[in-house]
């Protein structure tokens, strides 16, 4: 029987919005098996696009942004920041391959489930961190989305009329690009992975 090139990959998604979800979209869709957590009081902000009536029932699981990248998914809800929580996901931990976020650069190590301590728990992890400029550095704390991503690189720039103010393109342009970056990058440290049997640490900011 014929194979996805990520079968038996188990991927814990701690991602929202547009990079992390679509770079876990294309993983799954790779054929990993991917987890996407959230909890009850902090769920992905494209449950809130729905465009229909809040009276609508289920409301939340029903906005074709949000299922668009988030295909391919099973769902699961804790609560990282209780104890309960945090030992449920460690557990995940212990049996996965790959864990990847885009929450601010302090967050993890906030919840106590920084990379040291999850590399302490499972040696070949791959974890990817996605935080909008990077953990270190003078704007390591800034929050990013694509749009101001596009006017920091510049892009902006490049893309109004001529002789006219700079304009942001028509998508948030960072996005898509970061998410690519990310599943290609995990997809290489799995490779490499089977030649060395070593974990490892990707940041794309």
């Amino acid at each position: 029987m014929f194979k996805l090139p990520l079968d038996g990959h188990r991927v814990l998604d701690l991602t929202m919005a547009w990079a992390g979800p679509f770079a876990t979209r294309l993983l799954a869709d790779m054929g990993a098996e991917v987890i996407k957590i959230e909890a009850v009081n902090n769920w992905d902000l494209l449950r809130s696009y729905t465009g229909q009536p809040p009276t609508v029932a289920r409301v939340w699981d029903k906005s074709p942004y949000f299922n668009h990248y988030n295909r391919n998914k099973y769902g699961c809800v804790l609560d990282l920041a209780g104890e309960r929580g945090r030992e449920l996901f460690l557990r995940l931990v212990d049996v996965s391959d790959v864990v990847i976020e885009n929450f601010r650069s302090e967050v993890m190590d906030n919840l106590g489930l920084s990379w040291e301590t999850l590399r302490a728990r499972n040696p070949d992890l791959i974890y990817v961190a996605m935080p909008g400029h990077g953990k270190t550095g003078p704007e390591k704390d800034f929050v990013a989305y694509g749009t101001n991503v596009e006017q920091l690189a510049g892009l902006a720039h490049l893309t109004g009329y001529r002789d006219g103010a700079p304009q942001k393109t028509g998508i948030s342009y960072g996005d898509p690009m970061a998410g690519i970056a990310a599943a290609g990058a995990i997809a290489l440290a799995l490779w490499d992975r089977r030649r060395t049997g070593a974990g490892q640490y990707i940041e794309v900011a």
